[in-house]
This record gives C-alpha cells, structure tokens and sequence, in this order.
C-alpha cells in the first residue's frame, strides 16, 4: 500500500490526512531456456573439423515465460563471424513457444583464412 500525507506548507498544524492508495501491477521475467542435444553436456561439440568440412548443430530456445520474447545472437570477434552462420539469428518466440536455431561451421570462410605454418624445432 502507498500513502498520501498531507500537511500545511508551513508545516504547522502537522498532519493532516493520510489517504491510502492501492497498487496492482504484474512483473515478469524473461525467461527462455535451452535445449541442447546432449542436454548433459549443455555445448556444442563440433569435434576434430578439417578446415574443408562443414557441420551444422541445432539447438531449440523454448519460451518458458508467459509473455513474448524477442531473441538476437551477437558473435563477438570477426573470427567467430566468419566461421559460424546462424539461422535464425534474430525471432520472436511466443509464450510456450519453441525455435530451432541451426549454427552452422563454415568450411568455406575457414579455407580463406590465412595461416602461417611455423617448421616444429627438433630438441
């Protein structure tokens, strides 16, 4: 409950009427959880990739909440931008609702980075 007081601006007679004010609102959080396909691990595990295959790992976002939610994956670094694609990488998901995202290695942006190799030093 919130209460109101109110008094004379000198502040002479003190208070003078305290009025109750009820309040009702709703909070909520968002809440969006993920589904891996080994839900043990909670990863992805590409394992050993060649730089010339490519392999695509699904995840499912479930909207657990009960409101709608807006999703966006930011890949930070250029490195992970080139070698990953993401689809959908931006959606809605509604209240109970479920979306398969695919991240996909890139075999193509990895044979176009530059590599040095360095001749190993026999001790």
């Amino acid at each position: 409950m919130l209460y109101l007081q109110t008094e004379d601006v000198g502040g002479i007679q003190g208070l003078a009427q305290e009025v109750g004010i009820a309040l009702k609102g709703e909070a909520y959080a968002i809440d969006v959880s993920v589904k891996y396909p080994d839900p043990a691990a909670a990863l992805l595990d590409y394992g050993l990739m060649k730089a010339t295959q490519t392999a695509t790992k699904s995840i499912t976002l479930v909207n657990t909440g009960k409101y709608a939610v807006a999703f966006a994956f930011h890949q930070r670094g250029a490195m992970m931008k080139e070698l990953f694609s993401i689809a959908p990488a931006e959606g809605n998901l509604t209240p109970g609702a479920q979306q398969a995202v695919e991240l996909t290695f890139n075999r193509l942006a990895a044979s176009t980075l530059n590599c040095k190799f360095v001749k190993p030093v026999n001790k």
